[in-house]
């Protein structure tokens, strides 16, 4: 999830709620509605670059689109399979700046490709070592990708596990991998400074340095229940130095500073939030992990 202060909205999708609809909240209504994506069963949602949103929504076919944040429902540009082969429609400069992309092909198979839309290319990077000898190919799926301004490298993440991959294009390999807290979750990969990335690990955030692929990590940010059972934390958003994260089993929002990950702020939560976004400084969004229901917040 994530929120538009041009427009003044919120975009996202809780897939067992949203099914394969565009998720949108007007802040100053106080209304939610949803955008109907042609064709599509699953959908992922991202902010792509001001004032647009970047869809990947998988049914029948795999598309990925880019959108206006004040006009959804068209598609300016878009990303697709056809022969074999991953084409553009539309404007391929949209597409900005070289795009990592986790997309699934008409084989089924998933592709992990390199989207330069200046160049005006789309590049197949190869998951050779996404093998059944490293991993349980049936338990951990890919789970997303970061494209490294810049550097050049592209950092995967894969499910139940705690080690990201670092991937050349340039020689198209895996090259290096990065250890994170060992918590073996899903982590999530958003970009935030010009030298350093975040990830999430499970139970906590990591801060992880792209030039020298090092991680500094949080504590544990949710507590495991009782007696040993470890638990998970939500989404995660961040404005300046803020960050915020989702706790489903605690009930509300931790409010961090990423620089040393000291706990600022807590603001309780009804039920179990899941998503999360930033406002302002001081206030946030949240959806139900269960329900999708909205709740909004503020940090005292």
């Amino acid at each position: 999830m994530f929120f538009d202060p041009a427009t003044n909205t919120a975009f996202g999708n809780l897939g067992w709620v949203d099914h394969g609809a565009l998720w949108c909240w007007d802040v100053a209504t106080a209304r939610e509605h949803r955008v109907a994506i042609p064709d599509a069963r699953h959908l992922g949602v991202r902010h792509h670059a001001e004032g647009l949103l970047r869809l990947v929504h998988h049914g029948e076919e795999a598309v990925a689109s880019v959108r206006s944040c004040a006009d959804p429902e068209a598609e300016l540009t878009g990303l697709y399979c056809d022969r074999g082969g991953w084409r553009f429609r539309g404007d391929s400069a949209l597409w900005g700046d070289p795009l990592a992309l986790l997309m699934m092909s008409a084989s089924g198979r998933t592709d992990l490709l390199l989207v330069d839309g200046p160049a005006g290319t789309i590049r197949n990077l190869d998951l050779s070592w996404y093998n059944d000898e490293s991993y349980d190919l049936g338990y951990q799926g890919l789970v997303d990708c970061l494209a490294l301004p810049g550097h050049g490298l592209v950092v995967v993440s894969v499910q139940r596990s705690s080690e990201l991959i670092i991937i050349d294009p340039d020689r198209n390999a895996a090259v290096a991998s990065i250890p994170l807290t060992g918590s073996g979750g899903n982590p999530v990969l958003r970009l935030w400074s010009d030298t350093e990335f975040l990830a999430s690990d499970y139970d906590s955030l990591c801060l992880v340095d792209r030039v020298s692929l090092t991680a500094r990590c949080s504590g544990v940010l949710q507590p495991a229940a009782s007696p040993n059972t470890n638990q998970f934390t939500g989404d995660y958003d961040f404005r300046g130095s803020t960050c915020v994260v989702a706790r489903p089993f605690s009930g509300d929002v931790l409010r961090l500073r990423v620089e040393d990950f000291s706990v600022t702020g807590r603001a309780p939560v009804p039920g179990q939030p899941l998503s999360v976004c930033m406002t302002s400084e001081r206030s946030f969004l949240t959806r139900d992990w269960q329900t999708g229901k909205l709740e909004v917040g503020q940090f005292e």
